[in-house]
Formats: C-alpha cells, sequence, structure tokens
C-alpha cells in the first residue's frame, strides 16, 4: 500500500520484488556507514554499472573500475538491447492498464 504506483506496478510485471527489501536496506546502511556516494543494491553487476556512470561523483572502487572497464562497458552495451525491450513490453502493459 506504501509503493508509489509505478513500483507497484512493475513489481506486478515481474512477478513480485526483485530484490529481497531486507537485502536492498542492508546494502543501503552499509553503504551509509562506509560513506559512499551511490548506495550499492544487491546487484553487483548493477552496481559495476552504476560505478562506470557515476560521472565526476566520488568512486568507490576506483582501481576496481579502471582494471575492469573495457568489460563494463561491453557488458552495459550487451544489456541495452534486452532493457529496451522490457522497458517496452512494461509500457504496453502499462498503457493498457
Amino acid at each position: 500500500k506504501s509503493k508509489p504506483i509505478e513500483c507497484s506496478r512493475f513489481s506486478n510485471f515481474i512477478g513480485g520484488s526483485a530484490f529481497d527489501p531486507k537485502q536492498v536496506a542492508a546494502g543501503m546502511v552499509s553503504g551509509m556507514e562506509w560513506g559512499m556516494y551511490h548506495l550499492p543494491s544487491p546487484d553487483f553487476i548493477q552496481n559495476r554499472m552504476v560505478e562506470t556512470m557515476a560521472g565526476v561523483s566520488p568512486r568507490a572502487n576506483p582501481v576496481l573500475e579502471w582494471t575492469f572497464l573495457p568489460l563494463f562497458s561491453i557488458i552495459e552495451w550487451l544489456t541495452l538491447f534486452p532493457m529496451d525491450h522490457f522497458g517496452m513490453q512494461y509500457g504496453r502493459k502499462a498503457k493498457r492498464s
């Protein structure tokens, strides 16, 4: 009942929550305790994608980012297609409801 309508529709669309709320909360608290600028999610790949697109904001793992940046760039490019497809499917379903 406390979710925004977009979040509620998205959760229904994927058949539940993407991540356990306790995992998300634990990651956010951990990030705050470490003084991280971008709070981490339970998704390892998503965290790496955020780091590659963070611009001039403070980095959590600069050496890791520099080392794997070419790989993360390829992964980011490959995920654009399924994410666009998923977003279009969600948009079509949201228009109908």
